[in-house]
């Protein structure tokens, strides 16, 4: 399972979860923010 982490968590959060072994993207990395 994938998780999307949203705009207002830090992209560090992202880093820390994948190093946990999760499979996590934050929307700052693939750089969409806001409603769109």
């Amino acid at each position: 399972m994938r998780f999307l982490l949203d705009e207002d968590l830090p992209p560090r959060a992202a880093e820390v979860a994948r190093g946990l072994g999760l499979d996590v993207l934050s929307l700052h990395e693939l750089g969409r923010r806001g409603i769109a």
